[in-house]
């Protein structure tokens, strides 16, 4: 009977090693989050606050840096699907038009996402926004931007983000552009010195690929 015994257990150890094993395996091959833009001017970084929360984001820089000059910084915030500003900002008559620094932020949307109204937060994932906001302040910090031309941009769940982005510091934003997202009105009176483009449509066809600034 123990030899019996000692081959089931042994059987059991063995069995929860491989379904551990795979297990690990599986977690292991989790399909990372796409990049918010595809682009070979863009660069990916990795951020890491003080509290150890962590962020990437991809970075542009003008195609020419002046000894001198500051230039403009664009934060855009995708959403769970569809292109981003930093796209389109990353074509290269759009770069040669319009010399600036653009940063786009990543998220995992299945386990965060950019911000939400005090009311409306999602309790099965995590606001990602004030890692940005910080990821971005080091980046102005580190390169020659200037602070009066800081700008936020995004859509969907993306420009949710950028309503909380100004919302949270509206000293710090020029002008935001927001596609297909809201906030809660009780805050306008924060933002109503912020120059601010809002679009929202039913149609959902779009072509982008011939677009210039």
């Amino acid at each position: 009977m123990n030899k019996h015994l000692n081959l089931n257990l042994i059987s059991v150890v063995v069995l929860f090693v491989l379904t551990s094993s795979a297990l690990q395996a599986q977690a292991a091959r989790k399909k990372q989050p796409a990049a918010p833009v595809n682009n070979p001017h863009f660069a990916q970084h990795t951020f890491k606050s003080d509290n150890g929360q962590t962020i990437d984001y991809w970075l542009m820089a003008p195609a020419t840096i002046e000894d001198g000059l500051k230039y403009p910084l664009v934060l855009s915030l995708h959403g769970v699907g569809g292109s981003t500003a930093a796209a389109l900002l990353g074509k290269e008559n759009n770069r040669k038009k319009c010399p600036c620094f653009v940063m786009a932020t990543r998220v995992d949307t299945s386990d965060n996402y950019w911000a939400r109204p005090n009311g409306f937060e999602l309790k099965d994932r995590k606001p990602k926004l004030s890692t940005a906001l910080q990821a971005m302040v080091a980046l102005v910090n580190q390169l020659p931007i200037d602070t009066s031309r800081i700008y936020d941009t995004g859509q969907s769940m993306g420009g949710g983000g950028t309503f909380g982005a100004i919302v949270s510091r509206p000293n710090t934003f020029a002008a935001a552009i927001l596609i297909a997202s809201g906030w809660d009105p009780k805050d306008a009176r924060k933002i109503k010195d912020i120059s601010i483009w809002i679009f929202h449509g039913s149609s959902s066809k779009s072509d982008e690929r011939n677009f210039e600034l």
